[in-house]
């Protein structure tokens, strides 16, 4: 459970009561911002941008850690629209009224599914972060059961982890040592089949329908990230109320590696929307 996350967030984590599998952050005062984290990371790893949100005095952060991440390790799901249905329970018992939306990476997507559904509390507006959105072709689609069969059973691997993370990020290892170990433990403690989950099911949610989406979204890139961020220009071209953020000096993490141009833009879209509402 990450044993070295020394942070204050670590031990402010509150079991949800309704869904007793369900760990989460709440903090703030204001309208509810539900941030949900990336692919093996978890809620307490987005403490500068929870931070920066209750500081401003005008928004609650409410953060899960997601099921099969951090805390929330256990797998109940049979498939991904059961999952996003416990997310969207968990929503619905601790937020009351509109919301604000934020998704990194796995997150994105998550909200992206969110989104298209009708019971939940109303979203003002929504931040995608690198979201992992994709309009793949029948091949990938064909080949992706297969590799979710082979990806759960081949285990962790934290040199095959690494050589990820550089290919997605922009030298995260030397800008921010702490932020990449803690999100190496993190990841290598991720519940393998929650992650083959998302690979074998992503072709049931094709073909995407992003023109059903009404909410204002602002759809935020790393400028070096040349993999998950080709799909941003798919993604606003068609949302209907969607615009672009570039991060210069940032990859796919954006976190820990340019966090206060993050934080800026989060907040500023965000204030905006407030002031709209």
């Amino acid at each position: 459970m990450l044993q070295t996350l020394s942070t204050a967030h670590s031990s402010q984590y509150q079991l949800d009561l309704h869904q007793r599998f369900i760990y989460y952050l709440d903090k703030g005062q204001g309208p509810t911002v539900v941030l949900l984290h990336g692919n093996g990371a978890q809620a307490a790893l987005y403490g500068s941008i929870i931070d920066r949100l209750v500081d401003t005095g005008a928004f609650r952060v409410l953060a899960p850690d997601l099921p099969g991440y951090g805390r929330s390790l256990t797998h109940t799901e049979s498939d991904i629209f059961d999952y996003i249905a416990q997310i969207e329970r968990f929503i619905q018992n601790h937020v009351k009224g509109p919301f604000y939306l934020i998704g990194h990476s796995l997150g994105g997507l998550l909200a992206y599914l969110l989104m298209q559904r009708k019971r939940t509390p109303q979203i003002l507006a929504a931040v995608w972060i690198e979201a992992s959105i994709f309009d793949i072709g029948w091949k990938a689609s064909a080949v992706l059961p297969a590799y979710a069969w082979l990806y759960a059973r081949r285990g962790h691997s934290r040199d095959r982890l690494q050589r990820q993370i550089a290919s997605l990020s922009l030298h995260l290892a030397q800008r921010d040592p702490l932020f990449y170990e803690l999100f190496i433990q993190s990841f290598m403690q991720s519940n393998l089949r929650v992650q083959s989950m998302f690979y074998a099911e992503y072709p049931r949610l094709l073909p995407l329908q992003l023109s059903q989406i009404k909410t204002p979204v602002l759809c935020i890139r790393g400028e070096e990230d040349s993999i998950v961020s080709r799909s941003t220009p798919f993604l606003v071209q068609h949302l209907a109320q969607a615009q672009s953020l570039t991060i210069p000096d940032a990859g796919h993490f954006i976190l820990g590696e340019n966090d206060q141009a993050l934080e800026h833009a989060i907040l500023n879209f965000l204030g905006q929307q407030a002031a709209l509402h």
